[in-house]
This record gives C-alpha cells, sequence and structure tokens, in this order.
C-alpha cells in the first residue's frame, strides 16, 4: 500500500463519517421541527391552562370584595368587583377556546368539554352572587358559589394534569430522539476512531517496512554519513535502512579510493609545483582554478606590460577569476575549448609581452568537460630579438646596412646569434658599400673602378666578377652604344605590357580567392541560419499546440473549482440551517424552563430536562457556528483559486497568441533564408565568370611572351656584345653610362614585386590562425 493511497482511504473514512453526522442532523433536524409544533401547541395550551386557573381563582377574589362592599356599605367596590368578573369572565372563555383549538391530544380535549357545563355553573353562582341586593341573599348565595369553585377547581386540576402529563410526553419523546441521534453519531465517531486507529496501525506497519527502523534511528544515521562518520555499527534490514547501510559501504570504499586517488594528486601536484613549464587550470565554467608558480612568476614577469591592454591586471589574484579577461571574444574561445578534441596550440599577445598557449579540455570518462588547461611559454624575449632581426631585415631590403642589433639584456644564445648578425650585416654593408662605389663611377661613365682584392669566399668571387665586368664592358660599351638604344626601347614596351598584364591578373587572382573564401563562409552560414530556422519552425509550432492544450487543461481547471465552489455553498447552507435548529430549541428549551418555574414542585422534573435541553442546543449551535466559519473559510479560499485559475487561464490564452506570432516569423525567416541561398547561387555563377575572365588575361601574357621572344634576336646580338666589356673609358661611354643607369634603377622593381607576395601568405596564415584563437 502506497502512501498516497493510505491518505486517500483516510480522507474517504473521514468523509463518510462526516456524511454519516449530516445525514442524521437531517433527520434530527425534521423530527425537530415536528415536535416543535407540538411543543408550541402545549406550550399555548400550558399558558391558557395556567391563566384559566388563575381567572377561576380571581373570580373567587371578585365575589369575596363583592361580599366586603356589601358588608361595609361600598357601592364603588362592589361595581369594581362586577367589572373585574366582566373581565376574568371574557378571558376564561378565551382560555378554553385556545386550549380547543390547541388540540393537544383527545384526552385534554374530552376533559375540556367536560369542565365547560361547570365553568358555565361557575359563572351563574358567581353572578348569583353578584347580583344579590342584600348580605343574608350574599351570605346564601357565596356557599352554592363555593361548592362550585370547589367542583371546578378540582376538574382545572385534573385539567392541569392532563396538559402536565403531555408536555412530559413530548419532552420524553423529544429527549428520546436527541439520545438516538447522540447513540448514532457517537457510533459513527467510535467507528471512525476505530477506523483510523486501524488504518493508522496499518500505516504504521506500512511505514516501518518501508523505513526498515525508527525515523529518529535513520536521522542518525543520515547525520553520521553525513558528518562522513561511516564506521557506525549497522545491521542488515529491508527498506531505508538497508538503502543508507548500502550507501555507507559505497560511501566507505569511495572514500577509501579517494584516498588512494589524493595520495596520487598530491604527487602530481608537487610535480607540477616543480615544473619549469607553465600551467593553468580552469573549471567546466571557465573560471581559474590552479597556476603553478612558473606561470605565475611568468606572468608576474610580463604584469607591467600586460598592464598597458589590462590596467587591472594582478597576476597574485588570478585564482577565481574568469579566462575571459585573456581574450577579445570570450565566445568564440569558449566555443573553441569546448569543441577541442586534441590540444590546440595560440599565440597570446598582452601588450609588448608574449606567450604561446597550448589549450587541452579535461574530459571524464563518458567525455563530459571538466574542466581546461592551458600551458604557458613566455617567449618575449624571443619575440623581441624576432622583431629586432625583422627590423634590421627590413632595413637591409631598403637598402639601409648601418642598422645593428643591441646586445643588452642578452645572453647566452641569443646574444651569440646577434653578435653573429652584427658581423654578417657588418661584411655585407662593406661589400655592397665597395659595389656602390665602383657603380657610382660606372653610372658617372668612368669604367675604371674596381672592387678591393682582400675579400674571402664568395665575396672575393663577386669581386673578381666585377672587376672583370668592368674590364670588359669597358671593352664592347662602344659597340653597344648603336644597338642598345633600340633594345631598350622594345625591351621597355614589352616590360611594361607584361607589368601591367601580371598586375592585373594577380589582382583578380586576389580578388578570385577572396571571392571564394568569401562566399564559402556564407554559404555555411546560410546553410546553417536555414537548418536552424526550419528546427526553430518545428519547436515554435511545438511550443503552439503545448499552448494550446495547456489552455483547455486550464479551462477544466476553473471548471472543477466552480462545482468545488458550488458544493461548499451547499454544505454551508447545511451547517446554516443546523444552527438554526439549535437556536429554536434553545428557544423551545428557555420557554420550557419559564413554564416549569411557574408550575412549581410539580415542573422541577420538566425543568431540569428542559435545562439538559437547552445546554445541548447552546453545544450543537456552537459546533455548527464552528463548521460553518471553516466551511465559509474554504468557500473563500476555492473562490480565490478559482479567481487565479482563471487569471492563469487568460495568461495562457495571451501566451498562445505570442506564440503564434513568432512560428509565423520564425516562418519568414526560413523563406527569407532560401532567398539567400539562391542569391549565392547567383554569386557563384559571377565568379565562375570572373574565373573565365582572367583564364583570358593569362591567354593574353602569353600572346605578350611571343612578342618577348620575337625580340630576341635583337636582345642577343646585344648580349653577346655585352659578353665582353673591353672598352677604354671615352666620351660615348659616358654619355651611355645613365642609361645603363636608369636600366639598373628599374630592374629591381619586379624582384620586390615577387618578393612582397610571399611575405604576404605568412600573414595571411596568422589571419586564419586569428580566426580560431582571438586574442589582444
Amino acid at each position: 500500500m502506497t502512501l498516497k493511497r493510505t491518505l486517500w482511504l483516510a480522507l474517504i473514512l473521514l468523509t463518510l463519517v462526516f456524511a454519516v453526522i449530516i445525514i442524521v442532523l437531517v433527520g434530527q433536524r425534521s423530527a425537530n421541527d415536528a415536535n416543535q409544533s407540538q411543543m408550541e401547541a402545549v406550550v399555548t395550551a400550558v399558558r391558557a391552562a395556567g391563566d384559566l386557573d388563575m381567572r377561576h381563582d380571581g373570580i373567587r377574589g371578585v365575589v369575596y370584595q363583592y361580599a366586603y362592599g356589601m358588608t361595609e356599605g361600598r357601592a364603588s367596590d362592589m361595581q369594581l368587583a362586577r367589572n373585574d368578573f366582566v373581565e376574568h369572565e371574557s378571558a376564561m372563555r378565551s382560555d378554553i377556546e385556545v386550549i380547543l383549538k390547541s388540540s393537544i391530544s383527545t384526552a385534554v380535549g374530552e376533559a375540556l368539554e367536560n369542565v365547560k357545563p361547570d365553568v358555565e355553573h361557575y359563572f351563574s353562582t358567581a353572578k348569583a352572587v353578584l347580583g344579590s341586593p342584600t348580605l343574608t341573599s350574599v351570605e346564601t348565595n357565596a356557599l352554592k358559589f363555593q361548592e362550585s369553585f370547589e367542583v371546578l377547581e378540582e376538574k382545572l386540576g385534573a385539567l392541569s394534569e392532563l396538559i402536565e402529563g403531555r408536555t412530559t410526553s413530548i419532552g420524553e419523546t423529544n429527549h428520546a430522539e436527541l439520545n438516538r441521534t447522540f447513540t448514532i453519531v457517537l457510533a459513527v465517531v467510535l467507528a471512525g476512531l476505530f477506523g483510523g486507529a486501524f488504518g493508522i496501525w496499518r500505516f504504521r506497519k506500512w511505514l516501518f517496512n518501508v523505513l526498515g527502523g525508527e525515523p529518529l534511528e535513520l536521522q542518525n544515521i543520515a547525520g553520521a554519513v553525513s558528518e562522513g562518520r561511516l564506521d557506525e555499527a549497522m545491521e542488515e534490514r529491508p527498506g531505508i535502512y538497508g538503502r543508507l547501510l548500502a550507501m555507507r559501504n559505497m560511501l566507505r570504499e569511495q572514500r577509501t579510493r579517494d584516498q588512494a586517488q589524493m595520495v596520487r594528486m598530491s604527487r602530481l601536484q608537487q610535480a607540477i609545483e616543480t615544473a619549469s613549464v607553465g600551467l593553468m587550470v580552469a573549471d567546466e565554467e571557465f573560471k581559474i582554478t590552479y597556476m603553478n608558480p612558473a606561470v605565475t612568476q611568468a606572468l608576474k614577469n610580463a604584469e607591467p606590460e600586460i598592464r598597458k591592454r589590462l590596467p587591472q591586471f594582478n597576476a597574485d589574484n588570478l585564482i577565481g577569476e574568469c579566462i575571459d579577461v585573456f581574450h577579445k571574444n570570450p565566445e568564440h574561445q569558449r566555443r573553441l575549448l569546448t569543441q577541442l578534441n586534441k590540444p590546440h596550440d595560440a599565440r597570446l599577445q598582452l601588450g609588448d609581452a608574449y606567450f604561446d598557449l597550448t589549450a587541452g579540455t579535461i574530459r571524464d570518462k563518458q567525455g563530459a568537460i571538466l574542466g581546461f588547461v592551458v600551458q604557458w611559454s613566455d617567449i618575449s624575449s624571443q619575440m623581441a630579438i624576432e622583431r629586432e632581426v625583422q627590423e634590421m631585415v627590413e632595413k637591409a631590403k631598403l637598402g639601409d646596412l648601418k642598422k645593428r642589433i643591441g646586445l643588452e639584456g642578452k645572453e647566452g644564445f641569443v646574444r651569440t646569434l646577434a653578435e653573429g648578425l652584427n658581423e654578417l650585416v657588418g661584411v655585407i654593408d662593406l661589400v655592397l658599400e665597395d659595389i656602390r662605389e665602383v657603380m657610382q663611377r660606372l653610372a658617372e661613365g668612368e669604367l675604371q673602378g674596381r672592387m678591393r682584392d682582400d675579400y674571402q669566399g664568395g665575396y672575393d668571387d663577386l669581386a673578381q666578377a666585377a672587376n672583370s665586368s668592368m674590364e670588359r664592358l669597358d671593352s664592347i660599351m662602344r659597340q653597344l652604344i648603336d644597338s642598345s638604344d633600340s633594345v631598350r626601347s622594345s625591351n621597355q614596351e614589352i616590360s611594361s605590357g607584361n607589368n601591367q598584364l601580371s598586375e592585373r591578373t594577380e589582382k583578380q587572382s586576389s580578388s578570385l580567392e577572396e571571392t571564394a573564401s568569401s562566399i564559402e563562409e556564407l554559404s555555411s552560414n546560410v546553410r546553417n541560419t536555414a537548418d536552424n530556422a526550419r528546427q526553430a519552425d518545428q519547436l515554435s509550432n511545438l511550443a503552439r499546440d503545448a499552448a494550446a492544450t495547456g489552455g483547455e487543461v486550464t479551462k477544466r481547471t476553473v471548471a472543477s473549482m466552480g462545482e468545488i465552489n458550488e458544493a461548499s455553498r451547499k454544505i454551508a447552507e447545511i451547517i446554516g440551517v443546523i444552527d438554526d435548529i439549535a437556536f429554536q430549541t434553545n428557544l423551545l428549551a428557555l420557554n420550557a424552563s419559564v413554564e416549569a418555574a411557574r408550575a412549581g414542585d410539580q415542573g422541577r422534573g420538566f425543568a431540569v430536562v428542559a435545562t439538559e435541553v437547552r445546554n445541548l442546543a447552546q453545544r450543537s449551535a456552537t459546533s455548527a457556528r464552528e463548521i460553518k466559519d471553516l466551511i465559509e473559510d474554504s468557500v473563500k479560499k476555492v473562490q480565490a483559486g478559482s479567481k487565479l485559475v482563471d487569471e492563469s487561464g487568460k495568461n495562457l490564452d495571451e501566451i498562445i497568441l505570442h506564440v503564434k506570432k513568432v512560428s509565423d516569423l520564425i516562418s519568414d525567416i526560413a523563406a527569407a533564408t532560401e532567398e539567400q541561398s539562391s542569391g549565392l547561387a547567383q554569386v557563384n555563377k559571377a565568379v565562375m565568370e570572373l574565373d573565365e575572365i582572367t583564364q583570358q588575361n593569362a591567354a593574353l601574357a602569353e600572346e605578350t611572351a611571343s612578342s618577348a621572344e620575337s625580340s630576341l634576336d635583337s636582345v642577343e646580338q646585344m648580349v653577346q656584345l655585352m659578353s665582353f666589356f673591353k672598352v677604354d673609358g671615352g666620351q660615348g661611354a659616358a654619355v651611355s653610362a645613365p642609361k645603363a643607369a636608369s636600366r639598373v634603377k628599374a630592374a629591381p622593381e619586379p624582384v620586390a614585386g615577387k618578393a612582397s607576395k610571399p611575405a604576404s601568405k605568412p600573414a595571411s596564415k596568422a589571419e586564419s590562425g586569428d580566426e580560431d584563437w582571438e586574442v589582444f
């Protein structure tokens, strides 16, 4: 038996008990209505009988008053006695009619019919006394009056006894009804208590089977387990106690494993603490939880540079901070880290400080993310020497060989490298300076300039080749003057055409690459957007259906609350009726007590019964009012709940409307995404047309190259002549020297253009890497 079923049975039993009590009370109300009608008739008859007896005694007093007035000779007293007699006579006749109309019993009616002649005789004897003119006649008639008074007194006493007997009978009937009602209610209550006690006993037995022990004992065991005391003595039992025992044993085994794991982790932590490699660990929420001394010291050393970009940076307070402080695009970095399946290398720049990072994801056996680990390597010094070397190389590329790498603060390999590069650049600068002087003299038309002869290796070969070239150039320069102009003009035109075509082709190729890359990314984004839009459309439809279903459920709930409210109102009306019955019973008992007090000793027993009835009525009224208050409070709460449910239904209708609007918007987004996909197809077609144009340009370049080959005959003659530079310095050589110099200066331009293009490729790779790992 489940707890829910047990509680339902208890509720049903309680409901049955109250139902039986209500049925009994309703029946008691019907009986009380009948008894109340009879009691009202009896009270009326009792009052009339009492008044009849009082008037009977009053007429005797009137007769005595008349005789006293006759004796004293007071006419006023005699007249007053006659007037009082008329009043008493009328009242007695009225009382007799009231008793007859009450119809409280047949015996009372018959007795009253027998009393009527005696009453008339009593009236006639009284009138005879009141009509006596002399004192003697008064005394004679008074004897007859006294006899009729005693006869009527006896019969009125018998009538009163009959009425009192009827009153007693009705009281006993009411008392029997009350006893019967009390007995039934008591029996129902006792049966309910017995059933409840039996249910509680069964529930306790079932609960102990489920728990396996006393709740306090289970609480103590749970407290011991929560405090880590896993060695408390326990025995094998069923139910929750047994589950606690199994959990305790499992936790004890887990603690043993954790202690062993802690030892291993301690060894690993000590190894990491003493390692020279910087390690940083973050939890699954990207908050830094650990930094070994190496990474702390590295960040501490770079702290002044880092604060140029992060003014609030403090290497000693990073524990607990989020790693987003190092990233330009935290969302991108988080997505990248959560999708890592292998270590990822990146470079981080913070001001002038540079770090090589190797990031990895820490996962459990099921693949769930437990945290992240990052290896930090401070390469600021290496990057500094790289920048100096790059600066020196860039200046050397521009012809400035005076730049040298500073040796301050450099040690070891870095210092040796700097010294070697400085010596290398110095030698190159010396050779180039010597060549510059020779070329300067050549530019001035002097072909007698020579390089030094104390170089070694390749530089010596260069010097000898330069000197030989100058000697040969001097011997043949005059022969080349005439042909050089035409050849130079043709070659310049071809070179210009080739350069323009090459530049145009390169630009078109670069544009095609960028366009293709952009279209690929845009296509991927549009496909993802289309998929997401379709999924969102499906989810919005499901949400709309769920909201509609919720609206129907809320409407049914509102109807149920209304039915509960109506049932509570009817119960309140029934309790109100019970309260009215108790009030009427209380009034009846009060009237009975008053009449019993008037009856004197003969009504004392009836007064006790009336008091008991009144007490019982008061208790019934008190209980009825308490039940009515509880029912009314329940009705108010049910009404408040109905109001809240109505409001919930209205809010849910608004939610359904909004969900429908969202669903329509998502459908429009899906349609727009499909249109974007169609537009991308058109863009792709345009790229294909650009590719055809590039191929046409390539064909044009081939035609230009063919034209260049046609000029090779003239160039060949010039090459054969220039292979021997034997012309002595003279006027013709001096004139042609500037033209040759102009060709020498123009020649490096294509070379520089070719060199600049490969240099851009590493930059593009760096940009590609930044797309995966964006940092400051």
